[in-house]
């Protein structure tokens, strides 16, 4: 019984860490909508990725500090951090990245509500990966879509356009991404896994940035290598953004991802991540004063009863082994 009631207790908590980290990154969506007139979205993730990367080395010393005082250290093979890390970082880059291509051909609401797919891509890819989820899982994160659905306010997905399959593939590496840490998790130091994801990702938004947004050549007898959009001014008017999305939405947000997902279960964290959406519009109501339609309300109802969904399974499984 006090197994079970160990792996229930920590799982709730798991999944309690992810609400704050959903209600963190819906937040972080004013911050980035503020900066879109200012900075490349590549540039922006490169600059933010960076940022989280760096405020985690900090953290990563006083944890050593502290278990030298305290324990022997497990040293993780540096060939494993790197190769786990930079495929972490390499499909956060391809979903982020291939979110954004998506957006510039279809509408906001199609791309919110496409990218929030990975509700159900996750438990169906994680089959394949020998993950099992429970009908209650299941049930919740078809609410979910149906929230999701309400709460974008999506109207028309009949005519699929190549916006909408890029987000499709933005949908599936974010699954994979949360997938992977899964497995990674187990094995790796969460800060050490973050801080390599957090790098690797900024390094390929950098060197994407370099091509589409920094430099640019235009076919004309003298030639312009620098982007004349591209300032320093640009990037210290979106300091605040930056801040906000580097430090707690990367920092915080991805690094509280990886340690949460030690004990929850990856439909689990795809069903609480889904209520993203549902935080951010919140946030723009609060913040930026932008009121929904009348069926976002329903919307927000239902993403709740998917989100108390996800525990039935906890909360069965302890109730099925106590005495």
């Amino acid at each position: 019984m006090g197994k079970f009631s160990i792996l229930g207790n920590k799982t709730l908590a798991a999944d309690g860490l992810l609400v704050f980290i959903a209600i963190i990154w819906g937040t972080a969506f004013v911050a980035q909508k503020a900066s879109v007139e200012s900075v490349g979205s590549l540039t922006f993730n490169a600059i933010r990725m960076m940022l989280g990367a760096i405020v985690l080395v900090p953290v990563l010393i006083f944890q050593r500090t502290q278990k030298r005082k305290h324990q022997r250290q497990e040293r993780v093979p540096a060939l494993r951090l790197l190769v786990f890390g930079t495929i972490c970082g390499v499909l956060l880059f391809l979903g982020v990245t291939f979110q954004q291509i998506g957006i510039q051909y279809t509408s906001v609401a199609n791309s919110s509500f496409i990218t929030s797919l990975y509700v159900i891509l996750i438990p169906l890819f994680g089959i394949l990966f020998g993950r099992r989820t429970g009908y209650a899982t299941w049930v919740a994160a078809l609410i979910a879509l149906v929230a999701l659905f309400l709460i974008t306010g999506v109207t028309d997905l009949s005519n699929f356009n190549r916006g909408d399959i890029y987000t499709l593939i933005c949908a599936a590496f974010t699954a994979l991404h949360v997938l992977f840490v899964d497995y990674a998790v187990k094995k790796i130091d969460a800060i050490q896994l973050s801080i390599v994801q957090a790098s690797i990702t900024s390094i390929i938004s950098f060197a994407a940035a370099g091509f589409n947004e920094i430099y640019q050549v235009k076919k004309s007898p003298t030639p312009e290598i620098f982007n004349p959009n591209f300032t320093w001014q640009n990037i210290i008017d979106c300091a605040y953004p930056l801040f906000f999305a580097g430090v707690l939405s990367v920092g915080i947000g991805y690094t509280l991802q990886i340690v949460a997902q030690k004990s929850a279960p990856p439909a689990h964290v795809a069903i609480i991540f889904s209520s993203e959406a549902m935080f951010a519009t919140l946030t723009a109501i609060l913040v930026l004063h932008e009121y929904p339609a009348v069926q976002s309300y329903f919307g927000f109802a239902l993403m709740l009863i998917a989100m108390l969904a996800t525990e039935f399974d906890v909360l069965r499984k302890k109730r099925k082994h106590a005495p």
